[in-house]
């Protein structure tokens, strides 16, 4: 599908700062077929398709592919330099990098999501374009042809692993998105989100998430998935939750109705923290744990958060739905959202 009526004069000047290379250009890059990837690094999305994107560039560089990532941050922590750098070290992402934390880039591709592909042929023209996860296939065939026309040959088959959509996979109904700070989250303790100061949240009796039936009866409009419960001492800020109380026990916590089969947090903390995890009440089984999940001697099921990114908390090979809590004693931890799977 052709697409270049949509970009006017999409550019990659604006950026902050580059990794992997000096400053690019569509001038300097022309001959090149061009593969221009928007993406943040706490996105899951993001990180899904990222394989693929990595192994494009080392699949096909020397036959004339640029792939360039546009690092445009979703929350203000992945503005800082320091943190990009590290992750794009972290998860081995070899080619050119922008960060384009003014949106700059961002808004000359007149783009409005993560992640992002736009695939331009020798001569500037942009020639595909593809949101979201998925069409790996499609996208590989299209670069294929591109550089055909550059390189005049002609390339092996595609061996499609998609991972995140395989054959044969098993998908189930999964939570949405659930962001925590008060601009784009929703508060499901009584009173709702007390902003920018220092509270003492109380969860309700009944379990403190409210049902539509206790919504409807108490007059406080129908509660939906994407909310939050709080309990203990805590401070909504524009992009996140902030715990604020320092405690030897994991009392104060954060709740949330979760369905699928994955869960993950996306979380900083200033000074290295332990965060608690249950679901439905007890510590989480072998059977549930994400990657990032350690076991204490007493059973105790927590994850480390030090550096601000996504930590995946909960992984099962079977579909699962109920209230996972996250339990800090710590005066600095900050999540911002959560995400989820359903594919097994």
């Amino acid at each position: 599908m052709i697409l270049s009526h949509i970009l006017k004069k999409p550019s990659l000047s604006g950026g902050t700062a580059w990794l992997n290379s000096d400053p690019l250009s569509f001038k300097s890059l022309r001959g090149k077929v061009v593969l221009v990837d928007f993406w943040t690094y706490s996105c899951v999305n993001c990180l899904r398709t990222l394989p693929y994107v990595k192994g494009w560039h080392k699949k096909y560089f020397k036959d004339g592919l640029v792939v360039i990532g546009v690092h445009s941050p979703e929350f203000e922590f992945e503005k800082d330099f320091s943190n990009v750098k590290e992750a794009v070290e972290e998860l081995g992402i070899k080619y050119p990098v922008v960060l384009d934390s003014k949106y700059k880039i961002f808004k000359s591709f007149g783009n409005r999501v993560w992640p992002r592909k736009f695939l331009f042929d020798q001569k500037g023209k942009l020639r595909y374009e593809h949101s979201g996860e998925g069409n790996y296939q499609e996208t590989e065939e299209e670069i294929q042809k591109l550089l055909t026309k550059v390189n005049l040959r002609k390339f092996a088959g595609i061996e499609a692993k998609n991972h995140s959509h395989r054959f044969g996979a098993v998908c189930y109904p999964s939570t949405g998105e659930i962001y925590c700070g008060y601009l784009r989250g929703i508060c499901a303790n009584k009173g709702g989100f007390r902003r920018n100061r220092r509270h003492v949240y109380t969860e309700e009796p009944e379990g403190g998430v409210y049902t539509e039936e206790l919504a409807e009866r108490r007059g406080t409009g129908i509660y939906n998935e994407q909310g939050i419960c709080l309990q203990g001492t805590w401070k909504s800020e524009r992009e996140c939750i902030r715990h604020l109380r320092e405690s030897n026990l994991f009392e104060d916590y954060l709740l949330i109705l979760a369905k699928g089969v994955e869960v993950n947090a996306i979380c900083s903390s200033k000074k290295p923290c332990k965060i608690e995890v249950k679901f439905d009440g007890e510590y989480l089984g072998k059977e549930m744990v994400g990657e990032d999940i350690k076991f204490a001697r007493n059973g105790q099921t927590y994850f480390e958060v030090s550096t601000p990114k996504m930590y995946q908390i909960v992984k099962s090979q079977k579909y699962f739905q109920g209230k996972l809590q996250l339990f800090s004693n710590s005066a600095d931890f900050k999540i911002y959202a959560f995400t989820f799977g359903g594919c097994i």
